[in-house]
């Protein structure tokens, strides 16, 4: 996959974005506020971990080539952090009225909606995990993504 199946994913990320900026425009207060931020920490979550990733341990690089990028990060993947934030933290807010409860719903569905997402995005090509041969432990993982990525547990402790 390559070329214009690339872009066709970017820009229909980047029109369903436009999508929540109207829906959060329209909700006021601190939607729109929140979609943005989600944007904003997605980019400098995601810059950190492939800038300061530990490459003792299994790694990721995004095709940097095929979406329009930042500082090695394409736009879409902050984009798309703020939009699955920000659909979360909304479903959450329609289930429950308490708030440790509206932030586990939150984070449940924010993390579920991440798992759904990596297995397709390794298949497609969209980032390439790493595997370094003195990486300690098995490697376990999920459509090709170590397992590890999804928890704050390392295989080596």
């Amino acid at each position: 996959m390559g070329g214009i199946e690339f872009r066709a994913i970017e820009m229909g990320a980047l029109v369903l974005a436009g999508i929540f900026f109207r829906d959060a425009w329209r909700r006021g207060k601190h939607w729109l506020p929140s979609l943005i931020w989600g944007m904003v920490m997605g980019f400098c979550i995601e810059l950190a971990i492939v800038r300061v990733a530990d490459n003792s341990i299994p790694h990721y690089t995004y095709d940097t080539e095929q979406f329009i990028s930042v500082a090695g990060i394409p736009v879409w993947v902050a984009v798309g952090w703020g939009i699955i934030l920000y659909s979360s933290l909304w479903t959450a807010l329609q289930w429950s009225d308490r708030l440790l409860k509206q932030a586990l719903i939150a984070g449940g569905l924010a993390l579920n909606i991440d798992v759904s997402l990596e297995g397709v995005a390794q298949g497609l090509g969209f980032w390439v995990w790493s595997w370094p041969p003195g990486a300690a432990g098995a490697r376990i993982d999920f459509l090709g993504v170590p397992f590890d990525n999804f928890c704050s547990l390392r295989s080596d402790r």
